[in-house]
């Protein structure tokens, strides 16, 4: 398990106070929530997008909040994909592992091209790929230099329910094959079905959002 500590949070009217909460260092958990509950707060604040200091993140021995973002190491997919247009695929893949100082010459991105068969597209500019050629690059993006931890946020939302499944057994087949934890936020039921453990982020009052296990 990996455990997040005194997590608070405040911006206007709106706070997170997570006091203590115990996420599954393997396998695939679920975030949900309605519109507006803090969902993707709290993933940016753990990836060190919204700066907080005041919280223990601790995964294998070591405390993430006092990391810098680039040192946490976490691969991120977002509902846009985020990726770069003016690059072909490959590029963008390539960018990914030389900013963490890798590179695609090794068994990292052979796995990944044999198992999303990137070859057939990744030398298309990012613009003429279909959408789900566009996941499976931000999908190798994210995950070619082996993160220690994957964040989906409603990163398949904008699929057809073939190609969600599609994703979803990719991301199945990863996390397994890795042993690389995933954190999904997601609405939809059929993610559900795949995840090992849920959460849920709801009000209990005066604008406070905290996070239960279902």
């Amino acid at each position: 398990m990996s455990v997040i500590k005194n997590l608070l949070f405040s911006r206007d009217q709106f706070s997170l106070d997570i006091p203590y909460w115990e996420l599954p260092d393997t396998g695939i958990s679920l975030i949900k929530g309605v519109s507006g509950s803090g969902k993707t707060t709290l993933l940016n604040i753990l990836l060190g997008l919204e700066p907080l200091s005041s919280f223990q993140w601790l995964f294998k021995k070591k405390d993430l909040a006092k990391q810098s973002t680039a040192n946490r190491h976490i691969g991120v997919v977002f509902q846009n994909l985020c990726l770069f247009p003016h690059m072909s695929g490959l590029e963008n893949i390539k960018f990914a592992a030389q900013a963490r100082g890798a590179s695609l010459k090794g068994k990292n991105f052979d796995f990944l091209n044999k198992t999303f068969h990137l070859d057939k597209f990744f030398l298309k500019k990012v613009g003429l790929l279909s959408g789900g050629e566009a996941q499976r690059i931000a999908l190798a993006r994210a995950l070619i230099t082996r993160p220690k931890i994957l964040f989906l946020d409603e990163a398949f939302s904008s699929l057809d329910s073939e190609l969600r499944q599609e994703s979803r057994d990719l991301i199945k087949i990863c996390s397994k094959e890795w042993n690389i934890p995933v954190l999904m936020i997601s609405h939809d039921k059929e993610d559900s079905k795949i995840s090992q453990q849920q959460f849920i982020l709801k009000e209990v009052g005066g604008g406070i959002r905290q996070i239960f296990k279902i």
